[in-house]
């Protein structure tokens, strides 16, 4: 029994390091490519149209994906749990960023509203991706909770406000153990 339980945690083991170490680092590398993209739309889009994209709306924008860009690795429970603690703590915060979304929100141009679709669905996949190894244990209590459409959009509202916080306020919502690895990026 005990031979079979220690070649178990073996091949999680080996399983959790070439997902950690290979896989996941790859699929954000993939992610990370997606938000160049988006972010430039963003910008053709602005090239584009110049005052049919409000300057306001086209900064926010940019500055929300240039957050997803380097937040990416960090995207993770810990992560929301931290910037939810922020919100709680900072109303100021929290003005300041419904007014940030208020503005990408009110912006009348369909692509803009797509590629802030687009990039809350590259978050949610960073998401799954930067939690796997935990997912794994917990999908028998998380597919049914996923799969309703409240939930989901619970979670990407708790994504948008977090990419959304001002850059100079960003160390508000980085874990404190992450703070060092954010510095090197």
């Amino acid at each position: 029994m005990i031979s079979v339980l220690f070649f178990a945690l073996l091949i999680l083991a080996v399983v959790h390091f070439i997902y950690e170490g290979i896989i996941a680092p790859s699929l954000r590398l993939d992610l990370r490519f997606q938000l160049f993209c988006l972010r430039d739309r963003s910008r053709f889009l602005k090239a584009e149209l110049e005052d049919g994209f409000p300057s306001d709306a086209f900064c926010l924008q940019q500055n929300s994906i240039n957050n997803a860009i380097s937040l990416l690795p960090f995207l993770n429970i810990v992560l929301i749990r931290q910037a939810l603690a922020a919100f709680k703590k900072d109303d100021a915060l929290v003005k300041q960023v419904q007014e940030r979304l208020a503005i990408i929100e009110s912006c009348r141009v369909p692509e803009v509203q797509k590629i802030e679709e687009e990039t809350n669905h590259l978050l949610i996949r960073a998401l799954v991706i930067n939690n796997a190894g935990l997912l794994l244990y917990l999908v028998p209590v998380i597919v049914p909770v996923a799969l309703t459409t409240q939930a989901l959009e619970k979670l990407t509202l708790w994504l948008k406000k977090t990419v959304a916080v001002p850059e100079q306020d960003i160390e508000k919502v980085i874990p404190p153990e992450n703070r060092f690895l954010r510095a090197a990026s």
